[in-house]
């Protein structure tokens, strides 16, 4: 339901669920309404404050988000309260947007839209950022307006952070002090059926309109018209792609859109990755979920629906496939995951390898299943319920296969009209008199509102597109058609996705078919995807084959790809040799086609990753392409791994090596028995501390991810902690710290090691040794004959903070006097009072004072 301001009450039946916690899921069976709408601005003063307290009370209403719904005979949806979810946002330096944008050479004056999972540009490694400080970002210093722009792949949820900033600044979280003024308006919206050619607009217009029936016009007339004001004001202009064509071309409509550009000063524009005209300061990149993400977003959803054991079917599936996770990432995905493995946790089978196409088809074949069991319950249909289940494509099941090819000319006409919107008329005229429109909006992938419909997410309308395409290869019709659709869109960056899909559905459908052996329309798509016309500077062709043949099951089966993989290899060595010679100008831009997982595991990619691993000049940048494809989640082969490892012996670049590492392993890799082996190597070997320092950080972490360090690996570091420097000493104990915090028994020689640096140790190497000591068991010491208390309170003196004796943390019984450090050992006074050392001579003074009279010294020195 449309979010409106004011207050509701919902009347139900028992048939309605409401799960009202982190997350909700709501069926609804008629609900009846009843809200009480907010005063109109038309009846109050006209002043700053109320329009600032009608925007605030029209955001506060809209505290929920729809995830997915479906369309049925009792509405499904998923929604979270808009606080919980997880925004991640990668910062790009504007100097790397110019460097990319030259490189690409694309035009500023229109939408680019390259549809890669996070960048198809040239960009180097990507710092997080909070969104709350995004404004405070160096790029703004010294610079009155405050313009960003947020790049995000499809389904990734540039939409929902919209709906965040807007919910989190009417709460007054977001920007107060900045901002006193925030309109948000879907671009989407700019269309001509909204806005007749025939009439003029001004920019006060296009946001008076979103705001109808909620906010008097003449309020954000007087706030726009008022210079003062706007600079008081954040402009959110959500999702540049989905603007339409009339809104950039030469109309009323699109000379209000400039017009409104230019008079803001603050803007916060989205789109998907590529460039678009907007002048703007700062350029970021919405992330999607981490690893972390994905795991809450499951548990919430498995939480509300009551499938613990679906989830964890659906957790051993993102454990297991590197690929799953990375399409995990992207929220939609995941959500389309969930909702998959709560219906059926053996949906994949596992010959198959899951790819975006393959999630996509299961959930449009899982929805016509709904579709098609609903109508067996009313008496509509005359198939029988195991019939429905055990038919595995249902696209062409006889009740279905006029609805599906109505919904694939409607898609494939929306997207050669680049519109989301498809009018009343329009699809009355797609769907005849065969098909009724209940029966369009009751299969969930269709909605249709009053006088306009468009599917519940851009990706459908895509993957439609292509299931058109793709079924008239497997028909073997008009294959001239085909080429000709192949050929007119290969460059054009909105049919990137459809394109891959088309992949993806193909290879589907053809590599269980014997049928297809002698003549494949897999094969037949590719011919004509290698065909004419081709790309002068190469990149953009070779990213698009790259991404189809990733679609595919088995990429071998068709006779260009061993010759592709060999180019591409030969490709990058090349732009290696160039990159040695201009590297000032551009950076290796490997990360599009690297982050394909097939091909950069490949045997003859792997060489190439080697080749530029192993030359000073493109060292570095290969890492950070190597770090930016390890962040999605991707899984590299253990040879490249290796390779990495290499690296951590060369001082210069030890540093990006180990910063590679790391990342892998908090991504849930493993480090190969070879790259740990290194890692050891050089903590044993004479040399550069930088090299040591990066070792043992990886290996560090290694431990806190659960990973068990051989025996040799800490061997490695008691004889650091034995013979190394101050520096070294401090690496090697915090290490040791995480081994036993994990639950790995140090050693005695370990422990001896660490009485040793408190006895002779410097104040660092002490601070190090004592902090890694209170990890260790207090009977684990009493076992190996060590005299504890004495050295479980030199530790307490030497571990800042440890030894608080404040009076709500003392523990008073009959017979002893306890206190507790913050890892909860336990000293008895009157041990500590026997065995401490004279250093702790002013804490005994302090604590006998306690014991006596009940009050404690002010004093706080140390002895």
């Amino acid at each position: 339901m449309q979010a409106t301001p004011g207050h509701f009450n919902v009347q139900a039946n028992a048939s309605q669920i409401h799960l009202e916690q982190n997350a909700t899921l709501l069926i609804h069976s008629n609900p009846v309404f009843q809200y009480h709408a907010l005063q109109p601005l038309s009846q109050v003063p006209l002043n700053p404050q109320t329009l600032i307290n009608s925007l605030q009370s029209l955001y506060l209403s809209q505290k929920t988000l729809s995830i997915f719904r479906i369309k049925a005979e009792q509405e499904w949806e998923f929604k979270v309260p808009l606080e919980e979810i997880y925004v991640r946002l990668g910062i790009i330096e504007s100097k790397e947007r110019r460097v990319s944008d030259q490189a690409l050479d694309k035009h500023s004056d229109q939408i680019q839209d390259d549809r890669i999972p996070t960048s198809e540009t040239i960009y180097e490694s990507k710092e997080n950022i909070e969104i709350e400080k995004i404004f405070e970002h160096v790029s703004f210093d010294k610079k009155e307006a405050k313009r960003i722009y947020i790049q995000g792949a499809a389904g990734i949820g540039k939409s929902t952070l919209c709906h965040y900033i807007a919910y989190r600044w009417a709460k007054e979280e977001l920007w107060q002090g900045i901002f006193s003024y925030l309109f948000w308006i879907p671009l989407r919206n700019l269309t001509l059926k909204k806005y007749p050619a025939d009439k003029e607009y001004t920019p006060a217009d296009l946001i008076a309109r979103e705001y109808a029936g909620k906010i008097d016009s003449r309020a954000i007339e007087a706030c726009i018209n008022d210079a003062t004001l706007r600079e008081k004001t954040l402009l959110v202009l959500d999702g540049y792609y989905e603007l339409s064509a009339e809104a950039q071309g030469n109309t009323s409509l699109a000379t209000a859109f400039k017009e409104l550009k230019e008079l803001f000063p603050h803007i916060l524009i989205t789109s998907r990755p590529g460039s678009c005209s907007f002048n703007r300061s700062c350029e970021l990149e919405l992330l999607g979920f981490d690893k972390e993400g994905v795991e809450r977003y499951i548990d919430r959803f498995f939480k509300q629906v009551q499938a613990e054991d679906k989830k964890q079917k659906l957790y051993h599936l993102l454990q297991s496939s590197p690929q799953v996770l990375s399409l995990a990432q992207i929220p939609i995905n995941l959500t389309l995951l969930c909702c998959l493995f709560n219906e059926d946790p053996e949906v994949f089978d596992s010959t198959q390898s899951i790819t975006m196409t393959a999630i996509y088809e299961r959930i449009v074949n899982w929805m016509y299943k709904w579709f098609l069991l609903r109508r067996i319950d009313q008496g509509q249909s005359n198939q029988t319920k195991e019939k429905i289940l055990a038919e595995k494509n249902l696209r062409h099941n006889q009740e279905v296969v006029k609805i599906a090819t109505a919904f694939e000319e409607m898609a494939f006409f929306a997207m050669e009209n680049n519109t989301l919107y498809l009018g009343k008329q329009e699809i009355d005229d797609f769907r005849g008199n065969a098909i009724t429109s209940n029966e369009l909006a009751d299969c969930g992938l269709l909605r249709i509102p009053e006088e306009k419909g468009y599917f519940i997410h851009l990706t459908f309308q895509e993957f439609l597109t292509a299931s058109k395409v793709a079924n008239q290869y497997l028909r073997g019709e008009n294959r001239k058609a085909c080429h000709d659709f192949v050929s007119n869109y290969k460059f054009e960056p909105r049919y990137n996705l459809v394109l891959r899909m088309i992949a993806g559905y193909l290879s589907l459908s053809t590599s269980p078919n014997r049928r297809y052996l002698n003549s494949s329309p897999l094969q037949f798509f590719f011919d004509d995807l290698f065909a004419e016309p081709h790309d002068l500077a190469v990149r953009s062709e070779l990213h698009l084959i790259a991404n189809c043949f990733e679609e595919c099951q088995n990429s071998a089966q068709v006779r260009q790809y061993e010759g592709f993989i060999e180019l591409v290899k030969d490709y990058m060595i090349e732009m290696g040799k160039f990159y040695m010679k201009h590297s000032s100008l551009l950076d290796l831009p490997f990360e599009g086609l690297l982050r394909n997982k097939n091909l950069c595991n490949h045997p003859k990619i792997t060489y190439a990753i080697e080749r530029l691993l192993s030359h000073p000049q493109t060292k570095e940048n290969m890492l950070r392409n190597l770090s930016n494809i390890i962040r999605t989640g991707q899984r590299l082969v253990p040879e490249i791994v290796r390779f990495i490892a290499g690296v951590l012996k060369d001082p210069s670049y030890c540093v990006f090596a180990a910063s590679d590492l790391e990342i892998l392993v908090e991504q849930g890799g493993e480090l190969p028995k070879e790259a740990l082996d290194t890692l050891i190597q050089i903590l044993k070997e004479e040399g550069d501390f930088d090299a040591k320092w990066s070792a043992a950080k990886v290996l560090k972490v290694v431990a806190k991810q659960g990973g068990k360090l051989s025996k040799e690996a800490v061997d490695a570091f008691i004889q650091i902690l034995n013979d190394g420097d101050s520096d070294a000493k401090m690496s090697a104990a915090n290490v040791l710290k995480v081994v036993e915090k994990q639950g790995g028994r140090l050693s005695k020689e370990a422990v001896d090691a660490f009485i040793q640096i408190l006895n002779d140790g410097d104040s660092d190497a002490k601070m190090s040794a004592a902090s890694a000591l209170k990890k260790v068991d207090k009977n684990a010491l009493l076992e190996m004959g060590i005299e504890a208390f004495p050295l479980i309170a030199r530790v307490c003196f030497f571990a800042a903070d440890s030894f608080s004796i404040k009076g709500q943390q003392l523990q008073i019984s009959e017979k002893t006097t306890t206190y507790p450090c913050k890892d909860k050992l336990m000293l008895h006074y009157k041990e500590v009072r026997e065995k401490l050392p004279t250093e702790l001579a002013i804490w005994r003074k302090r604590l006998d004072s306690l014991s006596q009279t009940g009050s404690l010294q002010e004093s706080t020195d140390r002895a």
